[in-house]
């Protein structure tokens, strides 16, 4: 029957002998008939000769078996269902054979993003590379097929495929990420790969899967912006998600990922403090708002003053309303004059940047810059409201700035130009030139701003930057000429105090935080800077006190106490007074005759001789602070105590500086001990509480890092020398 498999037969033919017994049912013992026929009847079927009849045969007939043709048909498939694939045999391999193999199709299926590996030849479920669980074709392209000469050979080949790897590149399109991590299974998954902010790529990711990009950013400062898909291969999931899917694609795939500043908005810049912005503008990401006009401005916080970094672009009528002048009630900034032929010393004059100056600055570094970027230039009778408005020689105690701003100072302080130009990338120095004689000059390799101080009659001292440095200049430019402004917040300050032993509970109360004074030691006339931190008044410089007298009156002690100093620093042998256990009770000093280092003092003198002996573990109540300031205690894991409100946490360990940190001026010194100095790249501050009998907490700063510990607890006897900080709390 046509279709059928037959197997082949096992016997080549035989003879059927002639015979001669009767065709009858009598018994007889003729060992010829044993079964008493002489007639033999064949059923013609498998493993005869087809070419006979079934039928009764007599006589000789010579049955002889022969060999069946083994019909084939073996046909191929794919159980993906992608639609890519292609190259599938459509005809079976098929035939008859007396052979035990035959030779399967050569053609090679494609199929996009796997390999094909070869067939297999059961059923299988597709499950991206398993054929029936197995990753090992059974059969190869044009391999042989084995025919089973004992079965029915119809036969379905399922093909088996590797899916293919490629690799993910990641680019970075702008400042604020770090990196990006390609992520298995969530995002919070398994890291399979990391790419830097310098761009590259991570590889081998399997075609089809999705993986998760998470980038980490350099600072709070900074948010996502955008994702981009600049490959033909790959699915990216969201342009703003922050922690996308990517799904590979054939092919190596690219994305783009732009970080942006995450704008703060700290309100109107006449309302905003000092305290605010050094804890919320630390990066170029803070703005605010002049309440007169409504313009907005980026501030920063650099060198312990805010300053404005976008030129101010303030025109009109100004009211002294919210503004940093109260001679006129009003005042009038003429706009554009200074692009006219004329210039004036007697005229408030200015020039609103245009699309002219736009275009005189695009090859400037970093140019061409936009119409807020550039500003206003101002000559010097309007940038000082109208109070320097002639050629005399006169500083500038009003200005066109908003109400708490000034244009700043031309020397080191804080919030002045010599004090700001190591932060030229703080401060967002442009180019842009000057207007002079009704013309712009330098905007491609210029850029100034006025400050407060006079040079002469006919000049100010101003900002330049040139050939991208910051610098204090004047030259031959005039008050006639029109530069930039920029403004910088007055700190704030503490009232009605002169001298240290004067501040009061309520002074420290209504000064705001970060308030700046110079208070004056009545005891020996040095004076100090101080500033208000964390809600209490602290000492910003090392205590210099080193006389032999403590009063009462003017100190920190309940008795006048009168002490006899011995030097730290000749104290060489273990006999000596300030070394160990005479240590413990002997006054001993160390005056670097500086007032940036100031005074170091063991124990005993720090704290007027109130804590002696070797084994003393009560907590310095009098100390040798000016009356009213004492001794900060500790540690700051201690909640409550002042170093705890210094540091502004309870967290034990050297850590980066606080807001109240970065206010406390900290500076390295060292400290002394058996006549020496050490650990010269460190600032050491003593506490008034106690760890151990001989042992005190103290504040420790290290200079190579900027970081603080106020838990310190080993390696600090009493015998040692440190410095002294005094606070006054609130």
């Amino acid at each position: 029957t046509t279709g059928l498999f037959f197997p082949a037969p096992t016997v080549s033919g035989f003879t059927i002998a002639k015979t001669n017994c009767a065709n009858s049912t009598s018994t007889t013992t003729n060992p010829d008939c044993p079964n008493l026929q002489d007639t033999y009847t064949f059923s013609l079927g498998a493993r005869a000769d087809y070419t006979q009849i079934a039928g009764t045969y007599t006589n000789t007939y010579v049955l002889q078996a022969v060999g069946n043709p083994i019909n084939y048909s073996i046909s191929y498939t794919d159980d993906s269902g992608d639609s890519t694939v292609s190259g599938v045999p459509t005809t079976p391999t098929s035939g008859s054979t007396g052979t035990t193999g035959v030779t399967l199709s050569s053609a090679t299926p494609t199929r996009t993003g796997y390999t094909f590996t070869g067939w297999c030849n059961t059923t299988t479920t597709e499950s991206g590379t398993l054929c029936n669980g197995s990753t090992t074709p059974t059969y190869t392209a044009g391999g042989l097929y084995g025919i089973d000469q004992t079965t029915v050979n119809t036969a379905t080949l399922h093909a088996l495929w590797s899916i293919k790897k490629y690799g993910l590149t990641i680019t970075f399109a702008g400042s604020g990420v770090s990196s990006v991590a390609v992520k298995s299974g969530s995002a919070s998954g398994t890291t399979v790969g990391t790419v830097s902010a310098s761009g590259g790529s991570v590889a081998n990711l399997t075609y089809n899967t999705t993986y998760y990009l998470v980038p980490t950013f350099t600072s709070t400062n900074y948010i996502l912006d955008s994702w981009s898909n600049t490959g033909s291969y790959g699915t990216l999931s969201s342009t703003t998600a922050i922690n996308p899917t990517f799904t590979i694609g054939a092919g190596n795939g690219a994305v783009t990922i732009t970080g942006k500043q995450n704008l703060i908005d700290l309100g109107y810049m006449q309302d905003l403090s000092l305290s605010t912005c050094q804890s919320q503008a630390t990066g170029d990401n803070a703005i605010a708002t002049d309440r007169r006009d409504g313009s907005t401005y980026s501030v920063r916080y650099i060198n312990d003053a805010c300053w404005m970094t976008q030129n101010l672009r303030i025109t009109g009528t100004i009211s002294s309303t919210d503004s940093n002048f109260s001679t006129n009630s009003t005042f009038n900034v003429k706009a554009a004059d200074l692009k006219g032929s004329s210039y004036s010393y007697t005229e408030a004059q200015s020039h609103v940047a245009d699309s002219t100056d736009v275009s005189a600055s695009s090859s400037a570094t970093g140019g061409p810059y936009t119409v807020n970027q550039l500003g206003v230039w101002y000559n010097y009778c309007a940038a000082s409201a109208g109070t320097v408005c002639s050629q005399t020689q006169k500083n500038a105690t009003e200005d066109i700035c908003p109400a708490g701003w000034h244009l700043p100072s031309y020397n080191t302080a804080p919030g002045a130009f010599s004090g700001i130009t190591s932060y030229s990338p703080a401060f967002s120095p442009i180019y842009g030139g000057y207007y002079g004689s009704g013309s712009l000059n330098s905007a491609t390799t210029y850029g100034s701003w006025w400050s407060a101080t006079a040079s002469n009659a006919s000049s100010q001292y101003y900002l330049n930057y040139y050939n991208g440095s910051l610098n204090t200049s004047v030259f031959n430019f005039n008050k006639s000429y029109g530069y930039y402004v920029r403004c910088v917040m007055k700190p704030p300050t503490i009232v009605n105090a002169t001298y240290m032993q004067d501040v009061t509970t309520e002074m420290v109360n209504n000064s705001e935080e970060l308030a700046e004074a110079t208070l004056i030691d009545r005891r020996d006339g040095s004076d100090y800077t101080v500033k208000k931190i964390n809600g209490a008044l602290w000492m910003t410089q090392n205590l210099r006190f080193t006389g032999t007298s403590v009063p009462t009156a003017t100190s920190n002690t309940t008795a006048d106490k009168t002490l006899t100093y011995y030097q730290l620093d000749t104290n060489g042998t273990s006999g000596g007074k300030c070394y160990s256990t005479t240590g413990y009770s002997n006054a001993c000093i160390k005056d670097s005759g500086n007032t940036t280092t100031g005074v170091w003092y063991n124990y005993y003198a720090a704290t007027a001789g109130t804590v002696s002996g070797s084994s003393n573990s009560t907590v310095a109540s009098q100390d040798i602070c000016p009356k009213n300031w004492h001794l900060p205690t500790g540690p700051n894991t201690t909640s409550g105590t002042d170093f705890n409100k210094l540091v502004g946490n309870t967290t034990s360990g050297y850590q980066n500086p606080t807001t109240g940190l970065t206010a406390f001026g900290a500076v390295a010194g060292g400290k002394y001990y058996n006549g020496a100095l050490y650990a010269t790249g460190y600032g050491l501050w003593w506490s008034a509480t106690a760890d151990t009998a001989v042992t005190r907490y103290y504040l420790i700063y290290n200079s190579s890092n900027g970081q603080f510990n106020g838990n310190f607890n080993y390696d600090r006897y009493r015998y040692y020398g440190y410095f002294v900080r005094c606070v006054r709390s609130s």
